[in-house]
């Protein structure tokens, strides 16, 4: 679950008191059980608006929204051109990476990568 990225649970924030001076000596607050915390996170990343984000940094969560950023000026057929020549500058063809990576291979043996991959709804 996303929104358990974000925070901890607080077994002591308050649901409710009672309002009345006269009764809060008699009574006792009720508390957010951990779903109803986890719940109203994951509505609030839920309903999050364009441009709007949680940032978490150390232990701290902050709500941010971002800069508003202008409409692209330019076609998708001159974007594509654009892609094509940073393309050509600055990526190597596959064509030279595969004939790389197969004498890469013969030289020093198979190259074994692995990585870690978050299944379901964790």
């Amino acid at each position: 679950m996303a929104a358990a990225l974000f925070g901890k649970f607080d077994p002591l924030a308050v649901k409710h008191e009672v309002a009345d001076p006269y009764q809060v000596d008699r009574t006792h607050p009720i508390y957010f059980n951990m779903q109803e915390t986890f719940e109203s996170w994951a509505q609030s990343l839920e309903s999050l608006k364009p441009r709007q984000a949680y940032v978490k940094v150390g232990d701290r969560t902050a709500k941010i929204t971002t800069l508003t950023i202008a409409p692209a000026k330019r076609t998708r057929a001159e974007l594509h051109k654009l892609m094509e020549r940073y393309a050509q500058e600055l990526l190597t063809p596959t064509e030279l990476l595969t004939s790389t990576a197969a004498v890469q291979v013969e030289q020093t043996g198979p190259v074994i990568v692995s990585r870690m991959v978050r299944l379901g709804n964790d």
